[in-house]
């Protein structure tokens, strides 16, 4: 017995078989192949936009964080072309106090946003400046930093030693050919006014310090308290010196993810970081750009599979089904039909309905044709067995006659055996001709009445014997049906012939079918068994009979059995039915029966 759960396996498979195998499946297959390079194409393009976009976003973060210090940018580099010039003077003229406090002087009038202007030397005293006082930076945390290494420095102030406000201070070397290193040239100007102190509105997107070459920072855009918390995490400002002009994205301390760029004031002495809000991106529309880009390949490729599966579907699918459909109606039931929307289908399908309605019309009147064929051979044959039967029973009575007028009772005694096999005959055309198949014969039907038939024939000599039948319903094909019959005909005669009362005086036959086994072991078995009598003696017959039962059972292919007994005799037949398929083999002829023993 096949287990249920393969059964469920198997189908499930098969279902997942066909809708692998289903049109829609494999046009959706070669629709995505045939879409794939233009996807590719796009996604390439795409790219392509997105790094160009992505580029000009950039720029426009340079060119924004750029433009937020521009004041600083320009006083930065006045200032510094200020105190090269001075250096540069210093350097060719080598002034005296009062050449230097003149050239200051005018230095100042020249650039009245310089707070302060002064020649530091290695004692960080400045002697000569413009406020006219002796200035001692010695104890200056920011001069000493600058007298630790010879180099130009930009540094932040928050109080400054003279303006005593916030200043930037600008500080250039001094060299003497001679005496080498002699000091500064340090200005100053205050932050105040520059446009970039003032605290950062609400909306603004934008953070922008600026710094020095050693990352401290000079001046922001809004309070020191949110400068902190808009840098990026990890990155030291120093580590952004001496960088070109660059964006980049990095969290914040607080975990906002923002966008950088630093843009360089004074290469290697002064940069301007911006830090933007991502709200900057989404509206410059790359985010939804980057999407939209993106999924522009997937909307087309899905729009693209809906228009030509509902196409497909519309105009070949639901048509194909309906004349699946129309196929297997007319193979299950024989009916040919229309559906109502076929008129709509395409000039192709309607063209296959045409020629499937006419190789159906065409079937139905071959089987038609057949069928008519059919049932007239069959009631040919059938008349055949039925003439057949009628002359065979024309001649068993013809014979009935003949034995009344003769007188020799060996002569009378032989016709009426032949009276029983023409008879025996006759039953087995009467049984074809009367059974609604001509293939298939229900032998114990048969056998009851030859039984019958022979009892009363010769009932003269055939009287007072009990007869029983026990006879199950089998069915045989006729080839198998005839020999059986003919063998059941000769042991029944035989029993009549050679059996007699029992010591109980009881005369009985015994006529039983029985069917056992299942499919190649199935068996028929037939068993005639009578009661003998001890005044008949085995031998008083010619053997004739006993021949013709052997005959019989070799063409069965049966096993023959006889087993004697005191008071009884049984013939067993046990052969195997044949299957019911139609054979083009001729029936085996009747083999040359050998002589047995006389009984």
């Amino acid at each position: 017995m096949t287990d249920p759960g393969l059964l469920r396996a198997r189908e499930t498979g098969y279902a997942s078989r066909r809708r692998r195998d289903s049109l829609l499946m494999r046009v959706a297959l070669l629709l995505t192949l045939a879409l794939l390079p233009i996807g590719i194409v796009v996604i390439a393009q795409t790219w392509r936009a997105m790094e160009n976009s992505s580029e000009i976003f950039a720029n426009t973060l340079l060119a924004q964080t750029s433009a937020i210090v521009a004041p600083e940018r320009e006083a930065i580099h006045t200032t510094i072309g200020v105190a090269q010039t001075l250096a540069g003077a210093f350097e060719a003229l080598e002034p005296d106090m009062t050449g230097c406090e003149a050239l200051l002087a005018r230095t100042a009038r020249d650039n009245p946003r310089l707070a302060f202007i002064g020649l530091v030397r290695t004692d960080m005293i400045a002697r000569c400046n413009t406020t006219d006082e002796i200035q001692d930076f010695s104890n200056r945390t920011e001069a000493i930093r600058m007298f630790e290494t010879v180099t130009p420095s930009i540094m932040f102030n928050a109080r400054g030693a003279v303006s005593d406000q916030p200043v930037i201070v600008v500080s250039e070397p001094v060299m003497d050919p001679q005496d080498g290193f002699v000091g500064y040239i340090v200005l100053s100007f205050p932050v105040a006014g520059l446009g970039f102190d003032a605290a950062a509105e609400p909306d603004q997107q934008a953070t922008v310090v600026t710094f020095n070459q050693a990352g401290e920072i000079l001046t922001s855009s809004g309070p020191e308290t949110s400068v902190g918390q808009n840098m990026p995490l990890g990155v030291a400002l120093r580590d952004l010196v001496g960088s070109p002009p660059v964006t980049f994205e990095a969290p914040t301390p607080g975990g906002e993810e923002r966008v950088f760029a630093v843009a360089p004031i004074v290469p290697g002495r002064a940069y301007a970081l911006g830090s933007w809000s991502p709200v900057a991106r989404g509206a410059s529309g790359s985010a939804w750009f980057l999407g939209a880009t993106l999924g522009f390949p997937l909307i087309m490729w899905a729009v693209t599979m809906l228009v030509a599966l509902l196409a497909l579907n519309q105009l070949v699918l639901r048509h194909v089904n309906a004349l699946g459909r129309r196929m297997r109606s007319f193979a299950d039931i024989r009916r040919i039909y229309r559906p109502a929307d076929s008129r709509h289908a395409p000039t192709e399908i309607r063209d296959i309905d045409d020629a499937f309605e006419r190789m159906a019309t065409q079937i139905i009147r071959d089987e038609a044709d057949l069928e008519n064929s059919l049932r007239e051979r069959e009631i040919l044959l059938k008349e055949v067995h039925h003439r057949v039967k009628n002359n065979l029973q024309l001649m068993s009575s013809i014979i009935n006659m003949q034995v009344r007028k003769i007188g020799s009772d060996e002569a009378r005694y032989a016709l009426r055996q032949f009276q029983d096999r023409v008879a025996s005959l006759a039953s087995v055309h009467q049984a074809l001709y009367q059974e609604p198949s001509l293939t298939r014969l229900r032998v114990d039907v048969l056998l009851g009445d030859i039984v019958a038939q022979l009892a009363t024939m010769g009932s003269d000599d055939r009287g007072g014997a009990d007869l029983v039948r026990e006879l199950d319903p089998v069915t045989l094909m006729p080839d198998q049906a005839g020999p059986l019959a003919m063998l059941a005909t000769e042991a029944v005669v035989n029993a009549f012939k050679y059996g007699g009362p029992d010591e109980t005086g009881t005369f009985r036959i015994l006529v039983k079918l029985a069917l056992s086994g299942q499919g190649d072991d199935r068996r028929a078995t037939l068993t005639i068994e009578n009661t003998v009598s001890a005044e008949k003696r085995p031998n008083d017959g010619t053997g004739l009979g006993r021949q013709l039962i052997a005959a019989f059972a070799s063409q069965l292919e049966a096993r023959l059995e006889e087993e004697s007994r005191e008071d009884r005799f049984i013939v067993r037949v046990t052969f195997a039915p044949a299957p019911f398929e139609p054979s083009e083999d001729e029936p085996a002829p009747l083999p040359e029966p050998s002589t047995p023993p006389t009984r």
